[in-house]
């Protein structure tokens, strides 16, 4: 270390600040840190459990239900139904971290927050930034198919001649004009704006919509099911069920925005878990619905991968069902959007709030409780992409975000709960190429040509899972704290290696993606904290300098000056009586001595001290 505490390389400074946790003071809107002062401004707590449930069933069912649901069944047959459901066990593993995690940490910025407090602060911007990046491009690809679903609407409709503006207007391959996708992104974005309750009355009046035309589409399409259709049941086998898993499984994508409005939720503890839990039973209950009735309806050798349910009930003589289709699309669209432009806000709010993003976008409007800086960034982005550019070249890059964030999110709730953090965090490491590897080989049915190479390739996940895999090595959070993940370590680990098979079996192209994405990161990051080590300060001050409110420090009880570090623990952990001179700190509040005091994740330790 240099003088005043710097230190004394640059890259070492580099390495700190890279590698620092968030402490779980910092993560808490209402916790004063050790200077005595409030961290930031929070959202207003006005969501309910029936409001976060439609968030989650809002943004995972969109007008893929309609597609989608096609293309997978003419991939698998009738057997599409388990196709769905393994990748809803999946997601439902996934979910049940995104649950315990989004309960212990209760506020704006999902993943960013939950990889910041586990694996650090470049790992955590990293991360994040992708996922972003896979909003932003998803919301103008989402607006772009809304302005060619209006348009078949008003076809089928038989509304008048449709003008020609209402479709993107194509100029060169990779430029084209939209006017409608633009308009609907501001649309959003100003409703958003205007408040969160807002647009949760509105997401919960088109989702009721959607799911009222799903319904219909399916109660009419029963009445000319032809069982026959179904047989065989699995006319492709069960590698082609496997396979078009990996496909489907983006469908449910949508559940982690429930946990983006964990601050904005009145009872986290409670309403978060089941919300994100029922969201994701319903939506595999209508998918596997969609597909009974198509497959029974149509052979799935004869399905129109451009329209199937459109072109199916056509065929029957039902041509008015094609305007109620293409309305359901309309509103499922409108509503993916609207959702997803919620929870892209919520990350841009965290990564602001800890210094790496101006702080501008940590704003909360006064009168409105919204993020309204990082909600109009939210909707600038995708609007300049899809007024001029075919954002569906740009398709294949997507879902890789996802993917790595799904995956943290298992990795971030097992090293939470391990008491080997170092031990643990090897073993996923090493977990990682050990599953890709053998993944890899038999997704091009490639092979060394050496049988012991071989062998150990395929065995070395099992040097990695076994010694992972001691239920001794984690503990339970206490009741009442937050929501419970089961079957800890069993499905966090899991979790992380059925993100790496969807990873292993993305296109090459979205890999470069992520390649080019994360360097020009990296060298933002050292180009920043240059900055910074030039000038001498800290960016964590800086950044809550800028965004906290003043409050008056904490003072001994004779009023002679601030209070140590030491005494402000213990008189926010219960006086000198419960965590006296010398005794340590266990984990959950436990100390060395067996003693129960106040449990540490409702009142954090401050930066700076440990928990043994």
């Amino acid at each position: 270390m240099g003088l005043n505490g710097r230190p004394a390389s640059f890259w070492r400074h580099i390495h700190d600040r890279a590698l620092h946790l968030k402490s779980e003071a910092g993560a808490d809107p209402d916790t004063e840190g050790d200077d005595g002062h409030v961290h930031f401004q929070h959202l207003k707590r006005q969501l309910g459990f029936w409001q976060l449930t439609m968030l989650g069933v809002g943004g995972s069912i969109g007008a893929g239900v309609f597609s989608l649901t096609g293309v997978a069944a003419a991939g698998a047959g009738p057997a599409v139904v388990f196709s769905y459901i393994f990748s809803g066990i999946i997601a439902a593993i996934d979910a049940l971290c995104y649950s315990e995690m989004a309960s212990r940490y209760p506020q704006a910025g999902t993943v960013f927050l939950y990889t910041h407090v586990t694996f650090g602060e470049l790992p955590a911007l990293l991360v994040s930034i992708n996922l972003l990046v896979d909003y932003t491009v998803a919301a103008a690809l989402i607006s772009r198919s809304f302005a060619l679903y209006l348009v078949d609407f008003l076809k089928h409709a038989g509304l008048g001649p449709v003008p020609a503006w209402l479709a993107p207007v194509p100029v060169t391959e990779l430029f084209s004009l939209s006017l409608v996708a633009p308009l609907l992104l501001l649309l959003h974005t100003l409703v958003l704006c205007r408040g969160t309750e807002t647009g949760a009355v509105l997401n919960a009046i088109l989702t009721s919509a959607k799911v009222a035309v799903i319904l219909l589409v399916c109660a009419l399409g029963l009445f000319h099911v032809q069982p026959r259709h179904w047989l065989p049941f699995f006319p492709r086998g069960l590698e082609a069920v496997f396979r078009t898993s990996s496909t489907v499984f983006f469908s449910y994508v949508g559940f982690d925005t429930i946990a983006s409005s964990s601050e904005e939720c009145q009872d986290p503890l409670r309403d978060m878990p089941r919300a994100i839990l029922v969201s994701l039973a319903t939506c595999v209950g209508i998918y596997c619905a969609v597909c009974l009735v198509l497959t029974g309806m149509v052979p799935f050798d004869a399905i129109d991968l451009a329209a199937p349910l459109s072109s199916a009930f056509a065929g029957l003589g039902l041509a008015w069902v094609q305007a109620v289709i293409s309305l359901g699309g309309v509103v499922g669209l409108a509503t993916t959007l609207l959702i997803g432009l919620f929870a892209q806000a919520r990350i841009w709010l965290g990564i602001a709030r800890d210094g790496l993003l101006p702080a501008a976008l940590a704003r909360i409007h006064p009168r409105f409780k919204t993020p309204v800086n990082a909600q109009a960034l939210c909707g600038f982005l995708p609007m300049a992409l899809a007024a001029f550019f075919n954002v569906r070249l740009l398709s294949e890059l997507l879902d890789i975000g996802v993917i790595l964030a799904y995956g943290t999110v298992c990795a971030a709730l097992l090293l939470q709960r391990s008491t080997r953090r170092v031990y643990t965090t090897r073993c996923l490491v090493a977990l990682l190429p050990a599953c890709a590897l053998p993944l890899s080989l038999h997704k091009y049915k490639a092979s060394t040509g050496i049988l012991a190479l071989d062998t150990a390739i395929w065995l070395s996940p099992l040097f990695v899972l076994v010694p992972l895999l001691r239920p001794g090595d984690y503990l339970a959070p206490p009741p009442g704290v937050c929501f419970a993940c089961p079957a800890v370590p069993y499905v966090p680990v899991a979790g992380v290696v059925l993100n790496v098979y969807l990873a292993v079996n993305l296109p090459a192209v979205a890999w470069a993606r992520l390649f080019i994405l994360w360097t020009g990161i990296l060298l933002y990051y050292v180009w920043t904290e240059y900055g910074y080590f030039l000038r001498g300060d800290d960016r964590r001050d800086v950044g809550a300098r800028r965004t906290r409110k003043e409050r008056p420090k904490d003072v001994t009880e004779n009023g002679k000056g601030p209070l140590s570090p030491t005494d402000s623990l213990r008189r926010r952990h219960g006086g000198v009586g419960e965590f006296g001179k010398g005794q340590q700190l266990g984990r959950w509040g436990e100390g060395l001595d067996g003693k129960k005091g106040e449990n540490l994740l409702r009142k954090p330790l401050l930066d700076g001290e440990d928990i043994v």
